[in-house]
């Protein structure tokens, strides 16, 4: 099998440079077309070339100094391109660089290279293969300005020189000693990378049958010859009425919220009455002459890795010819770490953003300060991990219709080839094949480093000998590691927050004496760190076991008194899946925040619990609890010791050593193995499905034929059967008439007078006949005015029926919005009477009070009685207030079931 990058032979020493293929990659068509004419040093492409043959890929190949040169021309950085439009022109260039291209000229120009060109580059250039960019030659075109107007784009081309493993070279018509460069450095990438060519992702030779297929189903139309290869945009499937059926899978850690979208997109306003569910639920609704197709894909974060494998190979298999869209449902709030797992899980599972599309959720409109979130550096930061493409709902949105036709319009913009079983399994392999390889390259880094690092320890490590004491502390965020390795040590040797929020992202080591004793404690990120990927939380852990040399004598897992997450019910599985099953016998499970359990012991606490029951019973029924406010007090410390010492005995005296954890690497491995094993399984079953289905689809289309076939001979036969009638009774007839003739010549006149006027009566039969068939089509297209004429009656009885009600309700809503403003007048009308009223009594008492400014006695008599009105007023306000907003919301009321019963009437 090939592998990532390309072929290797057996026996390989150099590459074949006979037939060179070359892939040319510009913004600038004619600039392109001048390179590749002085590559193959003739002009084979016309440098006036019209617009609709940029639009496609060019091979032309040719021979030069000794050895074949192929030469694919494109236009995959022309500027406004189409996602999709790329993706189909990355295919052409694979086809047509069959088996493998052997490097890519980045033809630029120094004054029109931005940064988003850049950004252009790599992601055309990574749909090829994550290796193309040690494959790229960059050839500029066009002189450098000098030093002194050195500008942003000059660094920006400058910085993809230093990316590309070919490096740089200038174009030059009259010398073209580049040439010669090119063709050497080629031969040295080759070299360096030990594979005859590059093996493009997009097309694996196991799967070309099934990439061709691909093609075929999504309209793809491939010529023959060498010139050319073209394909039109299409997203596949099933069409109705002149719209494409949409495959859509919503995908998010939300149930709710992926139901609720569910209902929204097939149009349905009922509550739901399914429950939660752990299997794909496929829904099919036809809205606008347009069939849709929703698969709700449960959350991948809260199944076994068995169940996501078969869940999300299901919902793919779910859809014909495949998945259009996936949609992350996701709400307009700040993530969780298990929205965070959720979306690392579903990237990881499918491995492909352009056929992802984040929807933003809001419970209420889309208004101002949703747009903001959804404009913020995080939100994006989120859709760029899903390629590009992302809309937002309002649940309570009166236009919702307008909201789904908008996201249905623009899922119909991203025009990508439909995500297929195929692409599903090629999936699966690169994530395996790059896992793996990324394994490996952090297993050398880390070599490098643990060098490294043993020749710059500090004299506090290296004083760590095997008779010293070695802990290493597990646990999730916020948990209290750090402080506890504080407590252990007797000193605050790390750092810790009381907050929610991971301190430690690397291994920490920390060695101080206790009860006589050196002990060595190893602090370690959190398991379920959302900043790192689980892949980066265990290279991390993993480095560990060099700071805990020559190997740990106990593994310590940090809980809080309080509720378990469902992630730290795995802990113990990780760590047996890092450091192998034999991990448990060393395990301790020790529980922070002591002083939180409130009168009770820590065995009371767990044995309440079900869940820590399992968990401790698995670490040999070991567990404590720590008062980390009380670092200075050690009995708590010295338990944990007496705890190691009895691991220590039940292990005779072992501690985990080097072996052990090898065992633990190899099980990892056989464990992958199998996983491949699967998928390569899984993928001969999804052959044998598809030849399957071939063959039905065959034999259904041949019974068809079948069919047609009988139904066409029957015609033939019914058709051979009149003649037959209609030329038996013709001679039959004549040879009647030559009998008659010959009797005629013997017999009299009387009988020849009767043989005549028995013709007649025949012939007289015959006109009947005819004038019956005639007279039944006449009727028969008089019936079938009549019944026009009373279709069309109908017609025109339903329209004015339609108009009439329409003019009804029109009125009725009239009358109901004239009384409302009738009544708004009239109360605007009282309440202006009542404000002047108000403002003469307030002036009356005003003047009262000057009245009595020399009589204090009367005038703070005046006052109370005017506060005291001043309170009614209040009163009365607040109860005619309230008044107004009963009358208004009854209004409200009524004026909502009219235009409900008006809308129900307008739907029957």
């Amino acid at each position: 099998m090939a592998s990532a990058a390309g072929r290797h032979s057996p026996q390989w020493d150099c590459p074949n440079m006979s037939d060179l293929r070359i892939v040319l990659l510009g913004k600038n068509g004619s600039e392109n077309r001048r390179v590749a004419n002085t590559i193959l040093g003739r002009p084979v492409f016309d440098s006036e070339a019209p617009y609709y043959s940029q639009q496609h890929s060019d091979r032309i190949s040719g021979e030069l100094e000794e050895r074949k040169i192929t030469v694919i021309n494109t236009h995959l950085l022309q500027l406004n391109l189409p996602q999709g439009v790329i993706i189909d022109g990355v295919r052409d260039c694979v086809s047509l660089s069959a088996p493998g291209p052997h490097v890519f000229v980045l033809v630029l120009q120094n004054n029109d290279f931005s940064e988003e060109d850049r950004h252009r580059v790599k992601y055309v250039l990574n749909l090829f293969s994550y290796q193309a960019m040690k494959h790229t030659i960059v050839l500029t075109t066009d002189d450098e300005p000098r030093r002194t107007t050195l500008t942003s784009r000059n660094n920006t081309i400058h910085d993809i020189i230093k990316e590309c493993g070919g490096g740089h070279l200038k174009f030059n018509t009259v010398s073209t000693g580049w040439r010669s460069e090119m063709f050497r450095r080629t031969e040295e990438i080759l070299k360096k990378e030990c594979i005859e060519f590059l093996f493009c992702d997009m097309c694996e030779d196991e799967d070309k049958t099934q990439v061709d297929e691909d093609l075929r189903r999504s309209g793809a139309s491939v010529r023959g010859d060498d010139k050319t290869y073209t394909k039109p945009a299409s997203t596949g499937g099933v069409t109705t009425a002149g719209k494409a059926k949409l495959n859509i899978v919503l995908c998010g850690n939300n149930p709710t919220l992926k139901n609720s979208v569910s209902r929204i997109l097939r149009g349905i306003t009922r509550k739901p009455e399914r429950e939660m569910s752990n299997v794909c639920v496929k829904s099919e609704e036809t809205i606008d002459g347009r069939q849709i197709s929703v698969i709700d894909l449960p959350a991948l974060s809260r199944l076994s890795e068995e169940e996501v494998m078969c869940q999300t190979q299901s919902c793919v298999s779910l859809c014909d010819p495949g998945v259009h869209v996936f949609i992350l449902v996701t709400p307009v709030t700040i993530l969780t770490n298990e929205d965070r797992a959720e979306m690392e899980k579903i990237k990881e599972m499918f491995y492909s953003q352009e056929h992802f599309m984040v929807l933003f959720i809001t419970e209420l409109t889309v208004d101002e300060s949703v747009s903001d979130f959804v404009e913020s550096t995080e939100s994006q930061r989120i859709v760029s991990l899903y390629g590009s493409w992302y809309s937002v709902m309002g649940l309570k949105d009166q236009r919702n219709s307008e909201q789904i036709s908008k996201l249905f319009d623009r899922i119909e913009s991203m025009k990508t080839i439909p995500y297929s079983l195929q692409m599903y399994m090629r999936a699966s392999e690169k994530r395996v094949r790059h896992e793996l390889e990324e394994k490996l390259r952090v297993r050398d880094n880390e070599v490098k480093e643990q060098q490294e690092k043993s020749k710059t320890l500090d004299d506090e490590d290296s004083a760590s000998d095997p008779g010293d004491l070695r802990i290493l502390l597990f646990g999730g965020t916020g948990r209290g590691k750090s402080t506890t390795g504080n407590t252990i040590l007797g000193n605050r040797r790390f750092q810790s927050r009381h907050s929610s929020r991971l301190v430690t992202t690397v291994c920490q080591k920390g060695v101080g004496e206790v009860d006589g004793r050196s002990v060595a404690v190893i602090d370690t990120p959190g398991l379920f760190d959302p900043s790192l990927t689980k892949e980066q939380v265990v290279e991390e852990i993993m480095k560990c076991v060099s700071l805990s040399a020559p190997e740990p004598h106990a593994f310590i897992i940090v809980l809080s008194v309080g509720k378990m997450t469902p992630e730290e019910k795995d802990t113990l599985h990780m760590i047996k899946m890092i450091f192998g099953s034999k991990a448990a016998d060393f395990c301790i499970v020790l529980f922070t925040r002591g002083d939180d359990l409130r009168g009770q012991t820590i065995q009371q606490y767990v044995e309440r619990h079900d869940e820590l029951k399992k968990l401790i019973s698995e670490c040999a029924n070991r567990f404590l609890a720590f008062n980390n406010t009380r670092i200075q007090d050690q009995t708590q410390v010295t338990q944990l010791l007496c705890m190691i010492e009895e691991i220590k005995k039940f292990n005779q005296g072992q501690y985990f050593t080097n072996e052990m954890f090898e065992e633990a690497e190899i099980s990892i491995e056989q464990r992958i193995e199998m996983i491949e094993e699967n998928e390569r399984q899984n993928l001969t079953q999804i052959k044998e499905f598809q030849a399957k289905y071939d063959r039905e689809d065959k034999n259904i289309r041949k019974r068809l034929e079948e069919k047609k076939q009988k139904i066409a001979e029957k015609g033939d036969r019914l058709k051979k059967k009149f003649i037959e009638k209609e030329e038996t009774f013709r001679r039959e007839f004549e040879e009647k008439e030559k009998s008659d003739q010959k009797k005629r010549e013997t017999e009299d006149q009387k009988r020849s007078e009767e043989e005549k006027q028995q013709g007649d009566e025949y012939h007289l039969r015959i006109e009947e006949m005819k004038r019956e068939i005639e007279d039944q089509r006449i009727q028969y297209e008089e019936e079938l005015k009549e019944r026009e004429e009373e279709y069309r009656k109908r017609e025109e009885e339903y329209k004015q029926e339609r108009e009439k009600m329409r003019n009804e309700q029109e009125h009725i809503m009239t009358e109901l919005r004239k009384k409302q403003e009738e009544e708004i007048k009239k109360r605007d009308s009282e309440e202006q009477m009542r404000k002047e009223q108000e403002e003469k009594e307030r002036e009356e008492w005003k003047r009262k009070i000057k009245d009595a400014e020399n009589d204090k006695e009367t005038q703070e008599e005046i006052k109370q009685q005017q506060r005291e009105w001043e309170e009614e007023k209040k009163r009365q306000m607040r109860e005619l207030e309230e008044e107004e907003r009963e009358r208004k919301e009854k209004l409200e009321e009524q004026l909502r079931e009219k235009q409900e019963e008006l809308e129900n009437k307008r739907k029957t």
